[in-house]
């Protein structure tokens, strides 16, 4: 088997167990299977359509509902991607970024007993705690700002794995020495700048 082959093998089990996880498969095939018992129960002729169409939009359904149930039930203020070497293509980050992810994300967890393991811009977070983070970095910092002050205003955040291929072109940051460089310093300072305050 090569190496693609368990790339894609290792990916599709991911989605496979993330997908169960946020759908509360057992819950939501019970539920299911109480249904189709119902419908056996209650009809005179059997229909395989009907049943299909009942078992899958069924589970659709209430896999919808407990995905809902569960981003309330949570209820987490950041959400962040974290770009893991398992699922990131092969050169999909240059070796300045792996490095300066590191070297970042080691600095957080000294001085601020971060989670992070990631400057990564898959990003989702609440109207409200956004807004209170009064956001002033309009170029290169930003991503560390925001983490930084979830951390100091002690919000509650998540770090999940994701996907991250090689991107068309190059960056205007990570692609560039110039831009390499800046990164760097602006990512250190605010990191020293909040390791102070």
């Amino acid at each position: 088997m090569n190496s693609s082959s368990v790339s894609s093998s290792n990916s599709f089990l991911f989605f496979s167990k993330s997908f169960f996880e946020l759908t509360k498969a057992r819950l939501a095939i019970s539920v299911v299977f109480s249904s189709v018992v119902g419908y056996l129960l209650a009809v005179d002729s059997f229909d395989l359509y009907t049943l299909v169409l009942l078992s899958v939009g069924g589970y659709c359904m209430v896999g919808a509902s407990n995905s809902f149930n569960q981003i309330i039930e949570k209820d987490i203020d950041f959400v962040i991607g974290s770009r893991v070497k398992k699922f990131r293509e092969k050169s999909a980050m240059q070796p300045q970024q792996i490095f300066g992810n590191w070297l970042a994300t080691f600095l957080m967890r000294v001085f601020f007993k971060s989670k992070f393991t990631d400057l990564g811009p898959f990003r989702a977070i609440k109207f409200d705690t956004l807004m209170s983070l009064k956001m002033q970095d309009p170029t290169y910092g930003w991503t560390v700002e925001m983490q930084l002050k979830i951390l100091k205003q002690q919000f509650t955040y998540k770090e999940i794995p994701v996907k991250y291929r090689n991107r068309i072109g190059v960056s205007k940051v990570s692609g560039t020495v110039k831009g390499s460089i800046f990164a760097g310093i602006k990512i250190l300072t605010w990191i020293i700048k909040y390791s102070f305050k």
